[in-house]
């Protein structure tokens, strides 16, 4: 009898484990997380990502080097003296490699979705991404680049002349992948607005930008691929007017909200640099209203537009003035960032003309300059 009952017992567990154990992979299954990516999912989070690093670091660093602004006071060191830390890339670095990896799994579901759109998207961001790596660091990981999962962590460097050729071989092929009968079934992205017309002319018009980066290299034949370009709109479509550039509205909703918590942070301990503004002023700009403050005498007296010196030598006492800062609204809620626009086409349609390959350098010219006043709602 005691056999029997220990028996019982023993059988009792076992059919008590069976039974719990059955529903555990049924129960370690999270029902409100995503099973299997679709290229929609990681759209907009790749363009908010890169759009508002992109803007965080031209007003961080590139405006320092290019005497755009300046901090103030900042009487040693800087990037406006052109003092560069080791460190100063690696925000970019980070940041880029980090949507790249998510770009390649873009790819990847457009491709197993059979989405010939979001692959050309997800080539052109792509190419967008390392045109933007190879420029800052010149040679960088590219084709052994994110893959860690398949455990290499150590990718070999490309040069730059290979990363420029695949990226424009990449955009080529984007450009014939685009189907505009095809919608794009995914949530409406924030850049185009699903608008697959809109995406091959921000592709092509990228290709047009990469060109023009390397044209004076003459065994590229840059130019006369861009006069290709230009003189076939039925193949290679680009920006045609303002409404179409890439530009990213941040709506202030989040999480599509200004990559500036706090609208002082833009522009406090910041001036505008004697170079910009001093030209700006050459030209009567209209624009100058929408950038920057009127600096003002000691007396909070207005006394224009007027900058400080990059690089300035001295005490910040010898400028008996407050000098001019940016305009905070540009980065207020709602705002724009732009990542390529008509104007910017223009240009290069401008320069590709006055080069000789194409002709009207003047009328494109001036279509460009017409373009970046209207962007900025002059």
């Amino acid at each position: 009898m005691k056999k029997i009952k220990i028996f019982t017992a023993i059988l009792a567990m076992i059919l008590l484990n069976i039974g719990c154990t059955g529903d555990f992979s049924e129960l370690n299954e999270d029902p409100n997380r995503i099973a299997e990516i679709s290229p929609g999912t990681l759209i907009n989070p790749i363009i908010y990502g890169l759009a508002t690093h992109n803007a965080n670091r031209s007003a961080s660093v590139t405006f320092n080097l290019m005497q755009v602004s300046l901090p103030f006071p900042s009487v040693s060191g800087g990037l406006h003296r052109y003092d560069l830390s080791q460190e100063i890339g690696a925000s970019s670095w980070n940041n880029y490699y980090k949507w790249l990896n998510n770009i390649k799994e873009m790819k990847i579901a457009a491709i197993r979705a059979e989405d010939p759109n979001y692959e050309a998207i997800a080539l052109t961001l792509n190419a967008w991404v390392y045109a933007n790596l190879t420029d800052i660091f010149g040679p960088v990981p590219m084709t052994e680049a994110v893959s860690g999962e398949e455990g290499n962590l150590y990718p070999a460097f490309d040069s730059q002349e290979l990363i420029y050729k695949t990226i424009l071989v990449d955009l080529e092929r984007a450009n014939t992948l685009y189907k505009t009968s095809s919608p794009m079934v995914y949530a409406s992205d924030i850049l185009f607005q699903n608008d697959v017309k809109k995406w091959r002319k921000f592709t092509n018009s990228l290709q047009m930008r990469l060109l023009l980066r390397i044209s004076n290299r003459s065994e590229t034949n840059a130019f006369q691929k861009l006069a290709t370009m230009i003189q076939n709109p039925i193949l290679y479509p680009v920006f045609e007017n303002t409404a179409e550039s890439a530009i990213l509205k941040v709506t202030g909703v989040t999480p599509n909200v200004s990559p500036w918590g706090r609208p002082q942070d833009f522009s406090l301990n910041v001036k505008i640099a004697s170079f910009f503004i001093d030209n700006l002023n050459t030209m009567s700009d209209p624009r100058r209203p929408i950038i920057a403050s009127v600096a003002t005498d000691m007396n909070t007296i207005s006394i224009g537009y007027k900058g400080i010196p990059s690089a300035y030598v001295g005490a910040e006492s010898q400028f008996a003035y407050n000098a001019s800062t940016f305009n905070s609204a540009q980065i207020t809620n709602p705002m724009n960032i732009f990542l390529l626009t008509y104007a910017e086409v223009e240009f290069i349609k401008a320069e590709t003309a006055q080069r000789g390959f194409t002709t009207e350098a003047e009328l494109h010219y001036k279509k460009g300059v017409q373009a970046a006043m209207e962007q900025l709602g002059v």
